[in-house]
């Protein structure tokens, strides 16, 4: 037996004694992503010259923290589970690729406001689809996000990015209050 095949044993292990087939994710991800999208989704009604250069850094500031905050948080929790970061990082990346290519018709200069709005569609399916599949608190982002997409594309609100940036930035935080929860209190 391999070392690596060792500590996959007992990483089924711990996780089995935790009773912890589904992770609850991790909260500081969660707290790192509200403030990130609360400010990225108001700049369209704000400061929209500004959002592109702040979607693009934070996307891959943030992208990169996250993957360090997840490294950090599997050697503190001692349980280093190979084939579930792979499983997170693909749909991580899957979803980059979606809102590079929702960003395309910007990039090229053609767009309008449902082109614009299409980033939550985007952002409401990566996010429903991770909460179906790994962390269950984070659905509700997904969901506000259809929401608002659907508000958008029907009343056109004024200030809608803002609103729909605070109700995001909420089902976010929330949802790293709930992981915060199910880890039984523990601090990260």
């Amino acid at each position: 037996m391999t070392r690596d095949e060792l500590q996959s044993n007992l990483d089924y292990v711990a996780r089995a004694v935790r009773k912890r087939e589904r992770p609850p994710g991790v909260p500081a991800i969660y707290f790192l992503w509200a403030p990130l999208v609360l400010i990225g989704f108001a700049l369209p009604d704000w400061a929209p010259h500004a959002a592109g250069l702040y979607w693009f850094i934070a996307c891959i500031g943030g992208g990169a923290l996250s993957v360090w905050l997840s490294m950090r948080d599997e050697r503190v929790h001692g349980v280093i589970d190979r084939e579930r970061s792979r499983r997170y990082g693909f749909h991580w990346l899957v979803a980059g690729v979606a809102f590079g290519l929702t960003a395309l018709p910007i990039a090229l200069g053609r767009y309008e406001i449902q082109t614009v709005a299409n980033f939550l569609l985007t952002g409401g399916t990566v996010y429903a689809l991770a909460g179906v599949h790994m962390d269950r608190p984070i659905l509700w982002s997904g969901l506000i996000m259809y929401a608002a997409y659907a508000a958008m594309m029907l009343f056109s609100p004024p200030y809608a990015w803002t609103f729909a940036g605070i109700a995001t930035a909420a089902g976010l935080t929330w949802a790293g209050i709930s992981a915060q929860r199910r880890r039984g209190g523990a601090s990260q």
